[in-house]
């Protein structure tokens, strides 16, 4: 039940995500082919980790083999930690185990996936998961999350998963092992070691920005996001960043010097990121909220209360995944506050900056 309920919330999430996702593509796409594409001059951190990092680079083999036994040869790249099957430019590292556990039909095998992208989006699935679970069988949720950032368990902003998975999330950076255990319901290796080997990846990952798999195809604007919001403005709120404020892909932190978003770089992967929609915000502002309010009510989750976010737009709303939403006219500024580790309020005193100079 736990597993289904989670796979319906996920597909809720990432269906809402995907939609928003082509309706902004779509407007961008809808530009004449003559127009001008000067883009504003975008400073770029200047370290990144590279979008096709091997993901078996962070810890080395025996390392792995201390926390989870002897394994039956090295690893390899597989396409997630949900498919191992061997890709080259896969985002996960797979590792099979040497011995085989009592009733499984073969070698058990463990993959390791760090996510830039979709951290909040597979966090929501798997919170609404089990709270949905939970509600149906009568049974306590027992999902650790510290969503605002003023709580964390283990050094993770959110810790969670399922019997034979393990996520830990810090900033926009989420830490995936899956155990294949091939027949077995339960992994043979103790989720203490499996929690250890995540760790151990977070603190392995350089305190840097990620750039975007997408790198110059993003279809950003002329006008450059980051003049919403300044480094100061941004500092009065979540403190010193670490880098100065640089242009990113759709609704993440990830670099990309012709993104349509900007983002704010705190340390520890910790990043707010602010995505202005210059036109048809009142379709994208309906799209965004309702998909979200509909599929909140059917799962019965709970989002930030709309009414509760003043300032000077016509309308505000909320994502599941830590995203605010603002409409002045029809421009629309979205706000991933989440992963800054900052609370809603927070979000609100730099949008209210931000949504006055996009209404200019």
């Amino acid at each position: 039940m736990k597993l289904l309920s989670s796979i319906a919330i996920a597909a809720g999430a990432l269906a809402t995500t995907t939609t928003i996702a082509v309706v902004a593509r779509a407007r961008h796409g809808s530009r004449p082919a003559d127009a001008q594409h000067t883009q504003a001059a975008s400073v770029q951190p200047s370290s990144l980790i590279p979008a096709d990092a091997d993901p078996c680079a962070w810890v080395s083999r025996d390392e792995v083999e201390k926390l989870v036994g002897r394994l039956a040869g090295p690893p390899w790249r597989g396409h997630s930690a949900s498919n191992v099957e061997p890709s080259p430019d896969g985002r996960a590292c797979a590792y099979r185990l040497a011995a085989i556990a009592p009733g499984a039909e073969a070698a058990e095998e463990i993959a390791i996936e760090v996510n830039g992208e979709d951290a909040m989006t597979n966090e929501t699935a798997l919170q609404s998961g089990d709270a949905l679970a939970a509600r149906v069988l009568g049974a306590p949720d027992d999902t650790t999350s510290g969503a605002s950032g003023d709580h964390t368990t283990g050094g993770w902003d959110y810790s969670g998963g399922l019997p034979t998975s393990f996520t830990g999330r810090i900033g926009h950076v989420a830490i995936t092992i899956e155990a294949h255990t091939q027949g077995n319901p339960f992994s043979s290796i103790p989720s203490d070691s499996i929690a250890r080997l995540a760790a151990l990846v977070r603190d392995r990952l350089p305190d840097t920005p990620m750039a975007s798999p997408r790198w110059h195809s993003s279809m950003g604007e002329d006008r450059d996001p980051c003049s919403l919001l300044s480094r100061d403005d941004a500092e009065r709120v979540v403190g010193k960043l670490a880098f100065a404020p640089y242009r990113s892909t759709s609704d993440t932190p990830l670099a990309e010097p012709t993104g349509e978003a900007c983002s704010y770089y705190l340390g520890r992967h910790r990043a707010l990121t602010i995505r202005p929609e210059w036109t048809q915000g009142k379709t994208l502002f309906g799209v965004a909220v309702g998909a979200s309010q509909m599929f909140a009510a059917a799962a019965s989750v709970k989002t930030t209360a709309a009414d509760t976010l003043d300032g000077p737009w016509d309308q505000a709303g909320a994502g599941l995944d830590g995203i605010l939403y603002f409409l002045k006219g029809d421009r629309m500024l979205a706000v991933t506050y989440r992963t800054a580790g900052i609370d809603a309020a927070g979000a609100v005193r730099l949008a209210s900056i931000a949504v006055e100079r996009l209404a200019r």
